[in-house]
């Protein structure tokens, strides 16, 4: 990718200021064999042999405002005042985190969805309204993401149930050629393009994606109105901060490896907390979690003066004025601190080898009878009784709950649980989030218990989109949800939850 790769530590030879070095001459690099032997990088920025590292130089504005043209131009996003965006994990988590931020300013309307639950569908229709003027995006490295697949499947049911061509309302970001192999294979020849990368690399994982790549410029180009020249400016803004801080995240991520530390706190404004907190867990989770004997990072993403016990800081004490700017910022410089920590903890951070373990379960069961859980309610969990060997001296109780998790549901669960583990962190998660951002960290964790928690029932009712494939993607739900517990039978528990549809207002 385009930019300025000179070292930004040259001044200053300490030691995270060589690891920093060591970084930005991996950078970009396609074959291993060309990065010298004494270079970590050489090892932990490859996954199977192919370069992970794409994303640590940023593409220069000529770069970036080719590859939003290319987007903009075709006809099929012309005129289109609505946009879905699905993805599952790294690949929507930090859209979501643009919409929050920008989404009530903007005159063009963002929505994600990256839940198989019926209840997301239904929620969603209703406040896109116009399918005609609807754009659907779907997104997917490897062009293999099941849970992504189906819900465009899915999605493009309900548009030729309308009358509408698919092929007018449906574009896919991939890694090109085989990406879009992959994703023709599934039945959707004839449908638009594009690549992940503005310089059509195939060298960037789904959570170092932003804000380097299309799956964060194009929703940003849009939530600031097609305003290429605001586009730009901010870019400007983002490479200067970016380049000037860059050696204090080298810096901290050298301190707290030193330390030693296993729990981070990743300090913002409580807007930014909010917004990028499922995209921060995953970075830290999945880059670092279950590779090194004894370490697994549990993150969280707080406000100002809200740092639990135990817990170590991130803070890179921004604050330019502007939240986008902020995060853009912050969203860089954390990938370069995970970056120099693996270093220094001699972790391959670009790689998930044991998101394959619940991934292979499921295939091993995918033509079985799925065992069905025990049946709760919310209120029932409040005195749920576990074996001691389940609970034993568990720090943190983390539920994952595999249906469309709404606020309420959330808090509700959060009290529940408070009161049946009142010595225990409880931590609440939608399992479409938690099974991309946690799954890696939980595979050999030893402080926390999961609560696996399917829906008893799910609705099954949603205009224009037939039975048979919203009882296929509840299939799927469960698949998951039970492959995921059966992997981790010895720290989980598996219950159903009898959780009635929430009545939204639009």
């Amino acid at each position: 990718m385009g930019g300025n790769t000179a070292s930004v530590s040259a001044k200053a030879p300490s030691v995270s200021g060589i690891v920093l070095d060591f970084l930005l001459q991996a950078a970009g690099v396609q074959s291993q064999k060309l990065i010298p032997k004494n270079n970590l990088y050489r090892e932990i920025g490859f996954e199977d042999g192919c370069a992970r590292l794409g994303w640590v130089v940023p593409p220069v504005w000529r770069d970036v405002e080719r590859a939003i043209r290319l987007f903009n131009d075709l006809d099929i996003a012309r005129g289109k005042t609505r946009f879905i965006f699905s993805g599952m994990g790294g690949s929507v988590n930090t859209i979501k985190a643009l919409i929050d931020i920008l989404g009530k300013k903007s005159r063009l309307r963002l929505f994600t969805i990256d839940s198989l639950d019926p209840s997301a569908l239904k929620q969603l229709l209703p406040q896109v309204g116009d399918l005609r003027q609807t754009l659907v995006v779907g997104i997917s490295k490897s062009g293999t993401t099941k849970e992504t697949r189906d819900l465009l499947a899915t999605l493009r049911e309900r548009f030729q149930n309308e009358g509408l061509d698919y092929r007018e309302h449906f574009l896919w970001l991939t890694d090109l050629p085989l990406g879009r192999q992959k994703v023709e294979e599934g039945s959707w020849r004839g449908v638009r393009f594009l690549p992940i990368q503005t310089d059509n690399g195939t060298d960037i994982g789904g959570r170092f994606t932003a804000p380097h790549t299309l799956i964060f410029l194009i929703p940003l180009f849009l939530l600031l109105g097609r305003d290429a020249g605001q586009l730009k400016t901010l870019w400007e803004e983002y490479l200067g901060l970016r380049h000037m801080l860059l050696p204090e995240a080298a810096r901290r991520a050298e301190e707290l490896a030193t330390r030693g530390s296993d729990y981070y706190a990743v300090v913002l404004t409580e807007e930014l907390a909010s917004a990028m907190e499922t995209w921060i867990i995953q970075l830290f989770q999945e880059s670092l979690g279950s590779k090194a004997l004894g370490f697994n990072p549990k993150t969280l993403a707080v406000a100002h003066g809200a740092v639990p016990k135990d817990f170590v800081s991130v803070d890179f004490n921004i604050s330019s004025g502007s939240p986008i700017l902020d995060a853009m910022v912050n969203m860089h410089l954390l990938q370069v601190f995970v970056a120099v920590l693996a270093y220094f903890r001699a972790v391959n951070f670009v790689t998930q080898p044991e998101v394959e373990l619940y991934k292979r379960k499921m295939a091993e069961i995918s033509s079985t009878v799925i065992s069905r859980a025990e049946k709760t309610t919310l209120d029932g969990l409040r005195s749920i009784k576990l074996p001691n060997r389940l609970v034993g001296q568990k720090r943190f109780v983390e539920a994952v709950c595999y249906w469309n998790l709404t606020g309420v549901q959330r808090m509700n669960l959060q009290e529940a649980l408070a009161a049946a583990f009142p010595d225990r962190e409880v931590m609440v998660f939608a399992g479409s989030d938690w099974n991309h951002h946690s799954y890696q960290a939980a595979s050999k964790s030893q402080d926390t218990l999961y609560l696996i928690l399917a829906k008893h029932e799910y609705a099954l009712n949603v205009e224009g989109i037939s039975r048979k494939t919203l009882e296929q993607n509840v299939t799927t739900l469960r698949t998951i949800a039970y492959a995921t517990y059966e992997t981790l039978k010895d720290r989980a528990a598996h219950f159903e939850v009898d959780a009635p549809e929430e009545r939204v207002h639009y």
